[in-house]
């Protein structure tokens, strides 16, 4: 990724780059520095929210087992060692970000993109199965919070390919490995 390449990007993708901006307010691969320090700025983003997210499901569990909801102890433990297997996945990424090309690049901000709103579903998920958990014992589904954490883990998974992708045949490449992840993490 070189500055004019990423120049293009940026206005073909207006709407996007804005969106993130908001967010990240130094979103920018146009040199290999500038890469790094944005993955990095990205991903310690993500490792906050998943923090606050593993604190959530901690006290979904307090919660649970103090209401003497057995049945959802271990559901709810299992989600929390969930997240902070995905948590450590994210500090162990690794990057390379020498050859990717413009098409890689928009993929890679619309990845982000989704997994910054992902995550606020998800916590905003768990906030409400807080709610229902606390006012009465209506249904969790707590099989849906862990359905929505795969799919972030899926998009982190495929955000990482697209970081590290060769640059032969990489769209057929990216395509192989986004199902290959799904099926490995047996999501539909």
């Amino acid at each position: 990724m070189n500055r004019a390449s990423w120049s293009r990007v940026k206005i073909t993708k207006r709407a996007l780059f804005d969106e993130l901006v908001k967010v990240f307010p130094r979103y920018e691969y146009s040199t290999l520095q500038m890469c790094s320090a944005t993955d990095d700025k990205i991903c310690e983003y993500f490792i906050n929210k998943l923090s606050e997210a593993k604190r959530k499901a901690f006290h979904l569990l307090q919660n649970s087992y103090e209401l003497h909801y057995e049945d959802l102890v271990p559901k709810f433990d299992h989600l929390r060692l969930d997240i902070d297997i995905f948590s450590d996945e994210i500090k162990m990424r690794y990057t390379n970000f020498k050859k990717i090309t413009e098409e890689f690049m928009e993929e890679l901000m619309q990845h982000d993109l989704e997994i910054v709103r992902s995550l606020d579903v998800f916590l905003l998920q768990l906030d409400d199965t807080h709610d229902k958990l606390i006012a009465t014992y209506k249904p969790i589904d707590v099989k849906e919070l862990r359905r929505s954490l795969a799919n972030i883990v899926i998009l982190f998974k495929e955000r990482e390919l697209i970081t590290n992708l060769k640059h032969v045949s990489l769209k057929r490449t990216y395509n192989r490995m986004r199902v290959e992840i799904k099926e490995k993490i047996g999501v539909d």
